[in-house]
């Protein structure tokens, strides 16, 4: 959380492999700070990663979850 507000890192494309813990110590803290990781589900199973273990509450989601995120008016998207 930053300034109140809930933030979540999504996860895509070669990205997801952050998404095994221990594999980075930024995302430690900012999860530690109460934000949301979220990854591909389909990018974890294009790299093999759909069956391992994941960071602690780590939401696997969708594009259609996704394109429901950035559609939605209240939501601020920045994408990089």
């Amino acid at each position: 959380m930053t300034t109140g507000r809930s933030v979540v890192f999504f996860l895509v494309d070669e990205g997801v492999v952050l998404a095994v813990p221990g594999s980075d110590a930024a995302l430690d803290r900012f999860q530690e700070a109460g934000g949301t990781l979220a990854a591909d589900r389909f990018s974890l199973a294009q790299r093999g990663l759909d069956k391992a273990p994941l960071r602690a509450g780590t939401r696997v989601t969708g594009m259609d979850e996704v394109a429901g995120w950035i559609l939605d008016p209240s939501v601020r998207v920045v994408w990089h």
